[in-house]
């Protein structure tokens, strides 16, 4: 007995030497960098671990982190240049006479051209500037100093592809929780070259050790903010390498499934980490082998020297595609390389506007405090006017985005009724500020550059059918509906080339101008009026009913029925009106976090979200911040903003329209309702009346005299300092 003991254990001795000479000789169990060897001393060993993390960071630069695309504009450090739309590239490369020299700055005559790869000076500016997008300077000519671009900041640009990109991570028992850690540092860093947008590059991430958990699909996070976060609260677990299983796991249930956010037409890429051998399922070639078969592209990263390259290599592409470094020491420090690398993309602390025109600033080469800007419509250039109404017809359209186009316009109609609060001070601000940012959201598939714009119906209250908003070209929503049943035909949303949802009855867009709109003063009344925090239900009352219930019903057609939001005009105007209540709420915190909404327990109706959820513009659910601009183009408008409420109520203006039976029926407005909003109408009246038959121009569409909210520009003589003949010196611009 004792001899069959030693026996077994003599055995046991035996196959245990065997297994680690096979580790020690198997040519696939180390790295095949021979820097990483015991006999160096520890300083080479560190210098080599250096330059390692060198090459491996040159070799992600060149392979995995080109994928981003084409660099966006940048401007010289200290430098000023016309601004340009984000993104925008002068062409390189441009052939001039052989030795032919000129200075910076000279001018060149028409048709010449400069010395060879010569360009522009290339310099940022916010989307909807100056220089018409696709415009080029002459080749080799520079920029003119001193003009409005922002110096030294840099605008990433839009990826040339669309891409789905799965990081496959390893947190199995070897790695720790520490170590853990790099790695997911790793993977933030790599994050930051690329744009995070529904329309561009969607992540989703995978990790794995016994079993595989899918951490979040490609819809789960739509920015940059919302993915870094979700990549820092990744769990640690611990447990055996399921390598294979994970891939199989991507293939099967992932990247080619629509219903976690792949798209069909996106190139597909994923990022594969580990730190030892796979010891645990399907061995990781063969889903690999399925998924290279598709025409994807697979990256594999080792750490340590368990790894066998093998391995790597069945599982990547081609060699280009596998890194390898000795342990997560060194992975730290290629990370490190990549934030040193990210912080020279644009100047610490400036403003910069992002791929899809977000206002951002630049924190250590990271673009934080992302926001969307939404502006007033006939502010956008007209490339930009026509880009907002091609998406909006393309997701009501096009088979990939028209069921959630019309089951969210849907969704309004079948909530309409005053009984579930949208139409009443319960919830219609907050609801509508909802339902304004799954609209955007949903619009941002299509491109991300496109927000919701407002349109500012005060600037032309006197007569609001003549603003551009209503242009029948590309750019312009069409006009009035004709008779015979209000069909709008002129437009791109005229009858018999677009149609309603088939929950509005599936025909045609309709429309039946008339009447005017409250005016920009009534506006500013409207806030400074209701200034305190407690006069919160006296603004929203009289803002809900004198001012969106009006001028729906003026707009009329569909607009004034329960189909409203399935008009493509709706969003403009419950645009304004959000932008109306923001303003009234940046005038304190107490203000923008209202006890009204603070003290309702209740979800939103149709929504997971409560009111005090979208109390914050600049903070809603995603990790979505939006700014409403206010009108630049107007000058009437900016003259307004200057005045006291003194002298806004000395302006001779339109009264203010009378209430709506129309709109009252349709909305449900209790009588009790319109007593008060009738009382509170006398806040906000004009002092002075005017009549529209006196109005002329731009008087005519503003509702007021243009002569008393117009600068006046006095001149006066002076006498020549010598003696001479007086001359006539102009003074400031005076109101």
């Amino acid at each position: 007995m004792a001899r069959q003991k030693i026996l077994v254990a003599f055995a046991l001795l035996v196959f245990a030497c065997l297994s680690a000479c096979e580790d020690i000789s198997d040519p696939d169990a180390v790295s095949n960098d021979e820097v990483f060897q015991d006999e160096i001393s520890a300083d080479e060993i560190s210098k080599r671990a250096i330059e390692s993390a060198r090459v491996t960071f040159k070799k992600l630069k060149s392979t995995f982190v080109s994928l981003a695309g084409n660099k966006g504009s940048t401007g010289r450090p200290g430098s000023l240049g016309r601004p340009g739309p984000p993104g925008f590239r002068r062409r390189p490369g441009s052939l001039g006479r052989p030795g032919f020299r000129r200075r910076p700055g000279d001018r060149r005559t028409p048709g010449s051209l400069g010395r060879p790869g010569s360009v522009g000076i290339i310099r940022p500016g916010p989307p909807g500037s100056r220089r018409r997008p696709g415009s080029r300077r002459r080749p080799g000519s520079l920029g003119r100093p001193g003009s409005l671009g922002r110096p030294g900041a840099s605008v990433p640009s839009t990826s040339s592809v669309k891409i789905d990109m799965v990081f496959v991570m390893d947190k199995s028992g070897s790695i720790g929780i520490s170590n853990f850690n790099l790695e997911k540092q790793f993977v933030l860093s790599l994050i930051e070259y690329f744009p995070i947008f529904p329309a561009e590059t969607r992540v989703a991430i995978v990790t794995y050790s016994t079993v595989v958990k899918l951490e979040f699909n490609f819809n789960k996070h739509i920015n940059k903010k919302c993915l870094r976060k979700a990549i820092q609260e990744i769990k640690y677990t611990g447990g055996w390498t399921a390598t294979g299983t994970a891939l199989q796991y991507v293939r099967n249930s992932l990247i080619f499934n629509a219903a976690a956010g792949a798209r069909s037409g996106a190139k597909k890429v994923i990022f594969v980490l580990t730190d030892g051998r796979s010891n645990r399922g399907i061995a990781p070639r063969i889903p690999a082998e399925q998924l290279k078969s598709a025409r994807l592209t697979i990256f594999a990263m080792g750490v340590t020297t368990y790894i066998r390259n093998s391995e790597l290599l069945a599982i990547a592409n081609s060699s280009s595609h596998v890194f390898h470094v000795r342990n997560y020491a060194v992975l730290n420090q290629v990370t490190q390389l990549l934030k040193g690398d990210l912080s020279t993309k644009c100047i610490n602390g400036r403003t910069v506007y992002d791929t899809c025109g977000r206002k951002c600033t630049c924190q250590n080469g990271k673009l934080v405090k992302c926001c969307r800007r939404r502006r007033e419509f006939t502010d956008l250039s007209s490339t930009e006017r026509v880009r907002y109404i091609n998406t909006v017809k393309k997701a009501s359209t096009h088979s990939a985005y028209k069921s959630q186009y019309d089951n969210l316009l849907t969704l309004h109609k079948t909530i309409f009724h005053p009984m579930f609060g949208i139409h009443n001070e319960t919830f219609f601000l907050s609801w509508h500020r909802w339902f304004i940012l799954q609209y955007e959201n949903l619009l941002q598939q299509i491109d991300c550059r496109v927000t919701v714009p407002y349109w500012d119906w005060s600037l032309v209250g006197g007569e609001p059918f003549s603003s551009s908003v209503w242009s029948t070209g590309n750019d312009g929503f069409g006009g009035n509906g004709v008779p015979g049943g209000s069909c709008v035909n002129t437009g791109l949303f005229r009858q018999g080339v677009w149609s309603l949802p088939a929950s509005a009855g599936g025909g045609c867009l309709t429309r039946n101008f008339f009447g005017t709109a409250p005016d920009e003063i009534a506006v500013q009344s409207l806030i400074s009026s209701n200034s305190n925090p407690s006069d919160f239900l006296k603004f929203e009352s009289l803002l809900r009913v004198q001012f969106h219930d009006h001028v729906h019903c003026i707009i009329d057609g569909t607009m004034c029925t329960t189909d409203a939001a399935t008009a493509p005009e709706f969003f403009l105007h419950h645009g304004f009106v959000d932008k109306i209540w923001w303003d009234w709420q940046k005038q304190s915190n107490a203000h923008k976090f209202n006890t009204h909404f603070r003290t309702q327990t209740a979800l939103m109706t149709s929504t997971p979200y409560r009111s005090r959820d979208f109390l914050d513009l600049n903070n809603q659910p995603g990790c979505v911040c939006a700014e409403y601009e206010n009108p630049r183009k107007n000058k009437a408008f900016r003259r307004l903003k200057a005045m006291s409420s003194t002298q806004l109520q000395s302006i001779a203006r339109l009264p203010l329209p009378p209430l709506s039976s129309k709109a009252a029926k349709l909305f449900g407005t209790s009588p009790a309702q319109l007593r008060l909003v009738s009382r509170l109408r006398a806040k906000i009246q004009p002092t002075r009346i005017v009549s529209k038959s006196s109005l002329r121009g731009t008087d005519a569409k503003l509702g007021m005299k243009l002569s008393s909210v117009t600068p006046v520009r006095h001149s006066w003589s002076i006498r020549h300092p010598k003696g001479g003949l007086p001359f006539k010196k102009h003074g400031r611009w005076e109101v």
